[in-house]
């Protein structure tokens, strides 16, 4: 991830800066407002392009207040950036720091970047393997920042991405959905009698054979074919395995 930095330096002037004395940021730091509420929002956008554009995210960006007993020296180059390459998301820090040649410091301000967007939740508790139909779930905007970033990425938020899904796991009601939830309805079940199709060029030959394995629509499932030869090939709906030759 490429670090955030804001470009531009800011000049501050007038009688705070001719003041030999040490000053209180309260001055200054209203004139860095702007400032950091870009470089939050210039990064933000690098976040937001790691989710689906149909998603729609929005952000909400506040930023917080210096210890009112802070005193640093005055300073005419301040430059606001994010500390190390974390990206901005939910309750963090950004770094303020002086370049003056003569006079050098450092200081944390506490910002939150809060994203929101479209997720879907459990409408009620759902147990591993139970197939989850649209009544089971309701779309939602929820705070993803409350998350960990990882964990928001997972979450889905479109109807057509539960079909044939059952979760792995016992979901509570009220949970959003995550893709490391879920995994696809098996079609097959590891005993079942299926159709193979042994499929050539230009042809395809038919036999009965028995799954030693589960599998969903697409995956790769071992079969062993009546006349005890066994067989990879993919699965399909209504009991099909399609085999190659």
């Amino acid at each position: 991830m490429l670090r955030p930095r804001l470009s531009c330096v800011l000049l501050l002037a007038g009688a705070l800066l001719q003041n030999a004395q040490a000053a209180p940021p309260a001055a200054w730091f209203d004139a860095l407002q702007q400032p950091i509420h870009q470089l939050l929002q210039q990064a933000a956008a690098g976040v937001i392009r790691q989710f689906p554009p149909d998603q729609a995210l929005r952000t909400e960006i506040q930023i917080g207040q210096l210890n009112p007993a802070l005193h640093v020296e005055p300073c005419q180059r301040i430059e606001p950036s994010l500390p190390g390459d974390k990206a901005p998301w939910g309750r963090m820090h950004i770094l303020l720091r002086c370049l003056d040649s003569q006079t050098r410091w450092q200081i944390y301000v506490p910002v939150e970047v809060r994203f929101f967007g479209q997720v879907l939740l459990t409408q009620r508790a759902v147990i591993p393997g139970e197939t989850l139909q649209a009544e089971d779930v309701r779309d939602e905007q929820t705070e993803l920042s409350i998350y960990p970033l990882a964990s928001a990425r997972q979450m889905l938020y479109r109807l057509d991405q539960i079909n044939q899904q059952v979760p792995t796991r016992t979901l509570a009601a009220g949970q959003p959905l995550r893709n490391e939830f879920l995994k696809q309805r098996p079609v097959i079940a590891s005993g079942d009698g299926v159709r193979v199709l042994l499929q050539g060029e230009g042809f395809t030959l038919s036999a009965q054979g028995k799954a030693l394995q589960a599998a969903s629509d697409g995956q790769p499932i071992r079969v062993q074919i009546e006349s005890g030869r066994i067989v990879t090939g993919t699965a399909r709906s209504n009991r099909q395995v399609e085999v190659p030759l």
